[in-house]
């Protein structure tokens, strides 16, 4: 039995909770704190509950960001050895009292954020520094409005590259939308033709076999 109280076999499906903040269990706990700014995390990892994985977005800059919302401006500084170094020298600092804690660090990686697209991806994790790292692939959260009218192909290519890493313990299934300008999720069951090209992909991929994120309990009926 899952945590959305409905039985299956695999993948295992998880919730993710509201504004990407706090416990999903039994994956994880969802935060706020930057990666890349490990001065602005609190001092006592092992009082975090439940204790284990926590999940993250994959580092960001710019001040104008807003977690809650999985909204990061475009930032020169990201794409290059500024944004690189912070997470790089950031997660070096953070890695040991998620060791003592017994924990791990999972990001999540986001346009806008130092990790924002799968080639970023592979090129971190191929890293001998990203040693005991996570990573919890996120497709709609990857993706731009000019992205949006090649999304089969997007989608395909993440899917199966980014299955290849041992580190992808999980996927985020949402259906990507413009809003506002910029791509956001919504529940896969209110956009079944968006819904079909994702879990297409998806289901072809290898990460196929590892746990599914939703953000609505109705989408676990489409993973059936």
């Amino acid at each position: 039995m899952d945590t959305l109280g409905i039985a299956q076999e695999s993948p295992s499906i998880v919730l993710i909770p509201a504004s990407s903040r706090g416990p999903a269990n039994p994956f994880g706990r969802f935060s706020h704190d930057n990666p890349a700014d490990p001065a602005g995390w609190p001092e006592a990892w092992p009082t975090r509950e439940p204790r284990g994985r926590l999940i993250v977005w994959a580092g960001w800059l710019d001040d104008d960001a807003d977690p809650a919302n999985g909204r990061f401006p475009r930032d020169l500084r990201t794409w290059t050895e500024p944004g690189w170094t912070a997470l790089r020298e950031g997660l070096a600092e953070l890695r040991p009292a998620a060791h003592a804690a017994a924990g791990s660090i999972c990001l999540r990686p986001a346009a806008g954020c130092v990790l924002g697209d799968p080639q970023a991806c592979l090129t971190f994790f191929r890293e001998s520094s990203a040693a005991g790292l996570e990573l919890l692939v996120d497709l709609p959260s990857m993706l731009t409005p000019e992205m949006m009218p090649e999304l089969p192909d997007h989608a395909a290519r993440a899917f199966d590259a980014l299955g290849t890493l041992d580190a992808a313990v999980g996927s985020v299934l949402a259906a990507p939308v413009i809003t506002d300008g910029r791509v956001g999720l919504q529940p896969l069951t209110d956009q079944p033709g968006t819904a079909e090209l994702v879990l297409d992909a998806w289901r072809g991929s290898p990460l196929a076999d590892r746990p599914a994120l939703l953000i609505d309990p109705r989408d676990a009926a489409l993973l059936a």
